[in-house]
This record gives structure tokens, C-alpha cells and sequence, in this order.
């Protein structure tokens, strides 16, 4: 019944990608359907399925910081000079840049820091093991 019900989301996901376009697929839609195809594979037995969870909970977290992020400021200059400008905001540097909402920045901050721990645990995990060697 598992594959069944993976067909039906994936057709549904499918479909909604018509009507949204692949931007929104690659954002929205494959988060959402790693997260629903998740539970679904560990309820039948395949222990390896809760990293679809999570990955789909990373990319959904990686929309959340670009939107959030994007809409905390306004007034950015040049696409060319945007970058560092950006990144001057989320540190807190003054710079070419104006805050439109400083409660959106800090929860840009936030996602930042939740979305680089992983990342950060890894290479830890990595040098500790290399050093164990």
C-alpha cells in the first residue's frame, strides 16, 4: 500500500508543480515530498528513511532563510554588490543596506545558525575521527 500512496502524493506534488512552475518544485514541493515519503518508507520497515526526513526538512529550512531573509531587507544596491551587503546584514555590520524588519533578520539569523549546525557537527565528527586514527 506504501508504493501506492508515494504515487498518489508524487502525482499530487506533480500537479502542483504545473500550476506553480519548477522554482516552486525545487523550493516547496520536494521538501514536502521528502517529508510526507518519509514516514511513509519507515512505516514499512526501511530504517534509512528518516534521513529523507531530515534532508527535507534542511532544503525546507534553506527556502525559509532565502525568503525570510529577502524580505527582512529592502533598499539593496546593485545585484553585483547585494551579496556582501546581505552578509553584512546578517552579522550586523553597518552597511549599504536598510532593515525593513528587524524581527525577520533575527529569525534569519536563527535559521542560519540551525541550518550551518549540521554542517559544523560533521566536520567536527570528521576531525575527531581523523585524530583517533
Amino acid at each position: 500500500m506504501a508504493p501506492a500512496l508515494s504515487l498518489f502524493l508524487y502525482l499530487l506534488l506533480a500537479h502542483t508543480c504545473l500550476l506553480l512552475g519548477v522554482l516552486a518544485r525545487v523550493l516547496v514541493l520536494v521538501p514536502l515530498e521528502l517529508v510526507g515519503r518519509g514516514p511513509l518508507r519507515l512505516l514499512c520497515g526501511d530504517r534509512r528513511a528518516g534521513g529523507l526526513v531530515l534532508m527535507g526538512l534542511w532544503i525546507g529550512l534553506v527556502t525559509v532563510f532565502a525568503v525570510v531573509g529577502a524580505l527582512a531587507l529592502d533598499d539593496l544596491p546593485h545585484p553585483a554588490f547585494a551579496l556582501m551587503a546581505i552578509l553584512a546584514a546578517l552579522i550586523g555590520v553597518d552597511g549599504n543596506y536598510t532593515v525593513r524588519s528587524p524581527l525577520l533578520l533575527w529569525v534569519t539569523r536563527i535559521v542560519g545558525i540551525v541550518l550551518l549546525a549540521p554542517i559544523l557537527a560533521a566536520w567536527a565528527a570528521t576531525l575527531r575521527a581523523d585524530e583517533a586514527d
